[in-house]
């Protein structure tokens, strides 16, 4: 919806330029946005909830430059076609996002649970707080410093870990955004560790 009025306010003004200050303050809360925006290629890997905080700045535009009145069907129509496409636009890059989340989380599993098919004690494996906290965290440590694993013999990781062996990498069958398919999986283990 709010894609919607900002469409409109913005044919509207282009069509009819009812007062100059109007274009001020849409050029003003469509740079916020886009100065949020662009900030996103700074980051490697991008989600959704990123796009949150461009939704005031659209707001503000659009209340400030929607005009009173309406400037027809036409105009009408195109505001919806542009912001139609905004919103799918925005609803693909999600499910295409969640489809990685996922797809990764799939492979980060299958990873943890090869390695305890093959005799490795779950205990031994770091997989991070998101695959051994729920199971394991607060059962080793000290007071000083609450773990989630026994000891660190393992690794499953998204990033290559210096004085590491990698054991085994496992590819992670994203859909690719922007050309960009991201990291695999992979298995790490000691220096002196062969495959379990």
């Amino acid at each position: 919806m709010l894609a919607i009025c900002l469409g409109y306010a913005t044919v509207c003004l282009l069509r009819t330029r009812q007062r100059a200050t109007e274009a001020y303050e849409l050029v003003f809360g469509i740079l916020g946005a886009v100065a949020l925006l662009a900030s996103l290629c700074l980051v490697d890997q991008k989600f959704d909830r990123y796009l949150l905080p461009a939704i005031p700045w659209m707001a503000f535009s659009a209340a400030l430059a929607l005009p009173a009145q309406g400037a027809g069907a036409a105009v009408l129509r195109w505001s919806i076609i542009f912001s139609g496409a905004f919103l799918v636009a925005m609803a693909a890059y999600s499910i295409v996002n969640q489809h990685n989340h996922m797809a990764e989380k799939r492979v980060w599993v299958t990873a943890i649970n090869d390695l305890v098919d093959q005799g490795v004690p779950r205990e031994t494996i770091d997989a991070t707080w998101i695959f051994n906290g729920a199971d394991l965290y607060d059962r080793f440590g000290s007071d000083q410093g609450r773990g989630w694993y026994r000891s660190r013999t393992y690794a499953v990781t998204t990033w290559p870990m210096n004085g590491w062996t990698l054991l085994r990498r496992y590819t992670v069958p994203r859909w690719p955004i922007w050309g960009a398919t991201g990291p695999d999986v992979l298995v790490h283990g000691p220096k002196s560790a062969e495959e379990p």
